[in-house]
């Protein structure tokens, strides 16, 4: 289980965005659904950069009780994916240099039974297995979308962030998605993601009421 401490988040000295505490679980698959792009893609950062505190500094403020605090002109978010938690925005994170396989491959150490029978099933699934050794510059903006979550969802982490999910990824690819998503999760991996509009894949949803995010 993972406790997130109440969030502030600002700018200078202006408020921009408050999350208050909640708990996840293993497996779960949270949707946070606003029309306000900036609030969602604050919120991802915001659990993000939370998660990228150590365990033992996490754990203290969790304890205290107190608030964690996150001045988004002063503290930058400095990676977008370790083996703990993913962030995926909107624009896909790709090297245009390398082959569709070179960059779902990159963080990973080597290449095992599981990873290659998994890596051939998921380019077949998104109808990819011919362009794998294509360069990332000639893959459409919604096959390198499908390229970075695969990469995620190899890497089985315990959480993947995801923004923009209605807007990254065409409606028609979203059962594929979602199957894919159900065995990670069955791994305990807890998806996050951020819409327009509610999606019945999810199975708890919050919302934006002003400057505030709880869960509905």
């Amino acid at each position: 289980m993972h406790t997130i401490p109440k969030i502030v988040i600002n700018s200078g000295k202006e408020k921009v965005l408050t999350i208050q505490r909640f708990t996840l679980e293993e497996g779960d698959s949270l949707l946070l659904q606003n029309e306000n792009p900036e609030g969602k893609t604050l919120f991802l950062r915001g659990l993000y950069r939370f998660l990228q505190n150590s365990r033992r500094r996490r754990e203290k403020l969790i304890e205290k009780g107190d608030v964690f605090l996150w001045d988004i002109r002063r503290d930058k978010i400095y990676s977008k994916g370790n083996r703990e938690a993913i962030l995926l925005e909107y624009q896909p994170a790709i090297i245009p240099e390398m082959t569709l396989n070179q960059n779902i491959l990159l963080p990973m150490k080597g290449m095992n039974i599981r990873l290659k029978h998994k890596l051939i099933d998921y380019l077949r699934t998104f109808g990819l297995t011919m362009k794998q050794f294509s360069p990332g510059r000639n893959l459409s903006f919604s096959e390198m979308k499908i390229v970075e979550l695969i990469r995620a969802v190899l890497l089985l982490p315990e959480l993947i962030l995801i923004d923009d999910f209605d807007l990254s990824y065409h409606k028609n690819l979203h059962d594929r998605i979602f199957e894919m998503f159900s065995l990670v999760r069955k791994n305990g991996t807890i998806i996050i993601a951020t819409c327009k509009s509610a999606n019945p894949f999810f199975t708890r949803n919050f919302s934006i009421k002003g400057k505030e995010v709880f869960e509905i």
